[in-house]
């Protein structure tokens, strides 16, 4: 199978190709999850598999959006937070959690 890509609408989308042709390290680095809270770049990527939707792949896209938490994080990173702030929403989250089990 080939890779080039094909436009779906305003997207690119990218053909999925057999697991047994991606390099491991290509491989291994698709499955593991984005890099997250610490300064990481999110990529998400969605591979369109033979006689998918556009519908499906969005959806499947937007799942993915959302288990790896990018809108979350790019709404926490939206304004900046003193270290105070950060501070007290860490306590009371540690205090709510608390509070839980108990």
């Amino acid at each position: 199978m080939s890779t080039t890509p094909e436009p779906v609408g305003s997207l690119f989308v990218e053909r999925a190709r057999p697991e047994s042709a991606l390099p491991s390290e290509r491989r291994r680095s698709a499955e593991g999850p984005s890099e997250g809270a610490k300064g990481g770049v999110f990529v998400v990527e969605v591979r369109l598999s033979e006689d998918e939707g556009f519908d499906s792949l969005l959806r499947r896209f937007n799942k993915k959006v959302q288990q790896d938490g990018v809108l979350a994080e790019a709404r926490r990173r939206e304004h900046f937070e003193k270290p105070s702030v950060k501070r007290k929403k860490k306590e009371a989250a540690k205090r709510r959690k608390t509070a839980r089990s108990s």
